[in-house]
C-alpha cells in the first residue's frame, strides 16, 4: 500500500488558518494526504465540523506581534515535540512569529518538506533596527526552509533580488494569491441580489456610489490617507464602507478616525459573516495598503464584478493593471487616492463596466480556486517525491 502523506499547516491565528489553507488541505485529504493544522486556541469559534472537515485541529499558543525569546523557545520547543511525535511529510507556515518557529522546530526535528508560504514582506514597513530584525528573521526563516512560495510574482522577484533564499528553492504556484478564489462563494451571479440586500440593509440608495474596504481597519491598510483622500473630496452623495476588525483602530489617526465616526457617509460595519455580499454592493474596493502579499480582497471583490483601486506595491498590481481592470494610485499619498477616486467619479458608465468586466474575467481564467487546488496537490506531492529521491542518496 502507497504511503499516505502527512501535513500540517501552521499560523498564528485561527483566521488565517480557515482562510487560505483549510480548503487545500481537505481537497488533498480527499485524495489520501492527512492533514492538520496548528494554530492559537480558537476563543472566537473561526473552526467548525464544516470548515474543518478531515483536517486534525492542534492547538498551542503562538502570540502574535512582538514577543520575548523565551515565549519563542516555549513556542519552539512545543512544535518540536509535536513535529517529533507525529513525524509530517510536509509542513508549511505562515505569518512572522508562527513561520520563526515552525522553521526552527522542523529544521531541529528534521521534517522532509519545510515550506515558508511568503505572504507580505513585512520588513518594507519598518525603518532602523525594527527593519534589519524582520528582515534578518525572514531571511532566517527561509535559510532553515526546504522551500519558499511567495504568493506573488512580483514579491517572488524582489525578494530574490535581495538575496534573501535562493532561486531553485522559490516558486510561486499556479497564478498567485494564497489559495485562489472560490467561486461558488464569491459568486457573480448573484451580484444584483446581494447588491439589494446591502443596499436595503445600510439605506445606500441615498448614494450614486459605494466605495469599500475589506480588512483590518489599521494602519498598514493605508486607512489614514484612505480617509483623507474622502474628506478631501467632500462629496455627501458618496459613500464609504469599512468591513472589518477594529481592533487595531489605535494605529490610526485618532483625529481623521474620530471624524469618520461622526461622519454620515461613512459607515464601519466590524466583521461581517459573508464580505462577499459587501463586496456586491461596492462600485470600488478600496485597497491603498503600505504592503501586501497579493491581495485576496481584490481578488474576492473581482469575482463578484468589483473592480479595484490599489496601491502601486507588489501583489495587487499582479493583478491590477491601470485603467484596464481597476486603478492604481501610490501608496502612502492621500493626494494620489484622492486623484483615483476623482477618475471614477468622472468615469462614464460604459468605461465602468470594461474595468468590472475585465477584472471579473480575469479572476474566472485565472484564480480559480478549483484550479489552484489541483496545482496545490500536485506540488505537495512533486516536493514529497524529491524528499524521497533526496534521502535515498
Amino acid at each position: 500500500m502507497e504511503k499516505k502523506i502527512k501535513i500540517c499547516g501552521i499560523s498564528t491565528l485561527p483566521n488565517t488558518v480557515r482562510s487560505f489553507m483549510l480548503n487545500n488541505f481537505n481537497y488533498v485529504s480527499g485524495k489520501g494526504f492527512i492533514c492538520y493544522c496548528i494554530t492559537q486556541p480558537d476563543n472566537k469559534g473561526i473552526f467548525n465540523d464544516e470548515n474543518l472537515g478531515n483536517v486534525t485541529y492542534i492547538p498551542i499558543p503562538i502570540k502574535w506581534g512582538y514577543v520575548s525569546p523565551f515565549s519563542l523557545i516555549k513556542t519552539i520547543w512545543r512544535l518540536y515535540k509535536i513535529f517529533r511525535k507525529e513525524k509530517f511529510d510536509i509542513i508549511q507556515y505562515a505569518t512572522m512569529n508562527a513561520a520563526l518557529c515552525a522553521s526552527i522546530a522542523g529544521w531541529l526535528a528534521k521534517v522532509p518538506v519545510r515550506i515558508d508560504l511568503f505572504w507580505g514582506v513585512s520588513f518594507v514597513n519598518y525603518t532602523g533596527w525594527k527593519k534589519r530584525l524582520d528582515f534578518y528573521a525572514k531571511k532566517l526563516i527561509c535559510k532553515l526552509s526546504t522551500h519558499v512560495q511567495p504568493d506573488s510574482n512580483s514579491n517572488l522577484t524582489f525578494c530574490r533580488n535581495l538575496k534573501l533564499f535562493d532561486s531553485n528553492k522559490s516558486e510561486v504556484l499556479f497564478n498567485g494569491s494564497a489559495c485562489g478564489v472560490d467561486l461558488k462563494k464569491y459568486d457573480y451571479f448573484k451580484r444584483e441580489e446581494w447588491r439589494k440586500e446591502i443596499y436595503d440593509k445600510y439605506l445606500l440608495i441615498r448614494f450614486t456610489k459605494i466605495y469599500g474596504f475589506v480588512g483590518r481597519v489599521c494602519v498598514n491598510k493605508g486607512i489614514n490617507e484612505l480617509l483623507e483622500a474622502f474628506f478631501s473630496i467632500n462629496k455627501p452623495d458618496i459613500c464609504l464602507m469599512l468591513v472589518g476588525s477594529r481592533e487595531f483602530v489605535s494605529t490610526l489617526n485618532q483625529n481623521l478616525y474620530n471624524k469618520a465616526l461622526e461622519t454620515e457617509n461613512i459607515i464601519f460595519t466590524d466583521l461581517v459573516p459573508n464580505a462577499a455580499k459587501y463586496y456586491a454592493a461596492f462600485d470600488y474596493l478600496l485597497l491603498p495598503s503600505y504592503v501586501e502579499g497579493f491581495g485576496m480582497v481584490v481578488l474576492e471583490a473581482a469575482a463578484v464584478g468589483t473592480p479595484a483601486v490599489v496601491s502601486n506595491i507588489n501583489g495587487p498590481t499582479d493583478f491590477v493593471k491601470d485603467g484596464i481592470n481597476g486603478l492604481i494610485c501610490e501608496p502612502h499619498s492621500s493626494d494620489s487616492l484622492k486623484d483615483a477616486l476623482s477618475r471614477t467619479i468622472k468615469m462614464t458608465e460604459n468605461e465602468y463596466k470594461a474595468l468590472a468586466d475585465n477584472a471579473y474575467a480575469n479572476v474566472k481564467n485565472n484564480f480559480d480556486s478549483e484550479m489552484f487546488k489541483e496545482r496545490f496537490y500536485e506540488n505537495r506531492v512533486k516536493l514529497y517525491n524529491e524528499s524521497i529521491k533526496n534521502k535515498k542518496r
